[in-house]
């Protein structure tokens, strides 16, 4: 039961993962339609804090590297 708990919990850290890259992604194209664009406080240390690790897809690249570099962040982070 336990080495199956650890593969779930595994597999949703991917799943975040690939859900910050997404939402960071989202919410740096909204900054740029909008200057003024504002997020909550602990959204914006989260945002920045990944932002360190995988940087804005400016143009196209293989991802490979930013999905690994986004599930080991969001294995590893520590709300503080």
């Amino acid at each position: 039961v336990v080495q199956h708990l650890k593969i779930i919990v595994d597999d949703l850290y991917q799943i975040m993962g690939f859900e910050l890259l997404h939402a960071s992604q989202a919410v740096d194209l909204k900054k740029l339609q909008t200057s003024n664009l504002r997020l909550g406080k602990s959204t914006s240390v989260l945002h920045e804090k990944f932002r360190k690790v995988v940087p804005f897809l400016q143009k196209d690249r293989e991802l490979t590297p930013d999905i690994k570099s986004a599930y080991e962040f969001i294995s590893k982070y520590r709300y503080s």
